[in-house]
């Protein structure tokens, strides 16, 4: 869980600077290439905390086959 929590604050982060890129470019206060790129970094976050639950889950995985317990 210790790798999982960073990685949904960053995306919280991450979706709060893509909806003011976005206000910004709306309002002409920001290009296009700025705010695509809070959406790409976003995007990145997506796939960082998705990328840090499968290791979560996976570790998991491993920790039960060890001790030999089932979660069901």
């Amino acid at each position: 869980m210790e790798r999982v929590f960073p990685q949904t604050e960053l995306l919280k982060t991450a979706e709060d600077v893509s909806v003011t890129s976005r206000e910004l470019f709306n309002q002409g206060r920001t290009n296009l290439p700025g705010a695509r790129r809070a959406s790409v970094v976003l995007q990145q976050r997506r796939l960082d905390l998705l990328n840090a639950e499968n290791k979560y889950a996976e570790a998991f995985r491993q920790l039960t086959a060890i001790i030999g317990c089932t979660t069901r």
